[in-house]
């Protein structure tokens, strides 16, 4: 019995995302501060109301930790846009995928890359390739997996070819979303209580809504 205690005493709790984060120190990288401690806020609250146990953060190297952050925080923007103008976002396995479902994937990747420009900046230069296909399947991870291949496939091609585009108003549109993620980002940690309440749910839903009517 007594040494049964002391096994279980001995174990030690799980990094989770949080204290993984606190344990940096990444005060003269205040985006990437902000940004982790947003994902790890995400990550952490999501496996309590799930009642999911995460592996430990434990040992996890610094540019894994961004490019999860990247994924993370990215699908949540565009899911906080999706609910702003009542758009679909992620798909059932039953449900009926809309037709614009590649503008509102590419709309998550613009998201993705701002962030990535950013951790770049702050030194850590992570996998966009591996970014993108995460966050081109995650509306569709509950179908199966060839319809998930081939939805995310479709969102990479239209991606791809906007960033090709140099069309002035969808020019224009980067550059709002550009400043938009990352006061977004910011108001982790900004000590004033005004900007950091701020809601900005709707200003990044005009801004979906308006990608799908630029790229028509």
């Amino acid at each position: 019995m007594f040494d049964k205690v002391k096994s279980i005493l001995g174990k030690r709790r799980p990094l989770n995302a949080m204290d993984y984060v606190r344990n940096h120190n990444l005060e003269n990288c205040p985006f990437t501060k902000a940004l982790f401690l947003r994902t790890a806020f995400l990550i952490d609250s999501s496996a309590v109301e799930t009642e999911i146990q995460l592996p430990s953060f434990e040992g996890t190297q610094i540019k894994s930790f961004a490019e999860t952050a990247a994924i993370t925080v990215a699908f949540g923007i565009t899911e906080l846009s999706g609910r702003a103008i009542e758009q679909t976002i992620v798909y059932l396995p039953d449900a009926p995928v809309r037709s614009h479902f590649t503008l509102v994937g590419a709309y998550s990747l613009f998201v993705a890359a701002i962030l990535t420009g950013h951790l770049r900046d702050d030194g850590i230069n992570c996998d966009f390739n591996r970014i993108g296909r995460e966050v081109a399947g995650q509306p569709f991870l509950v179908k199966p997996i060839d319809e998930r291949v081939q939805y995310a496939t479709a969102v990479l091609n239209t991606f791809k070819r906007l960033t090709e585009t140099n069309h002035p108003k969808l020019v224009e549109w980067q550059g709002s979303l550009a400043k938009l993620v990352p006061a977004y980002v910011m108001q982790w940690t900004n000590q004033d209580q005004t900007l950091a309440d701020l809601d900005m749910s709707q200003v990044f839903g005009s801004l979906l809504r308006s990608i799908l009517k630029v790229s028509n």
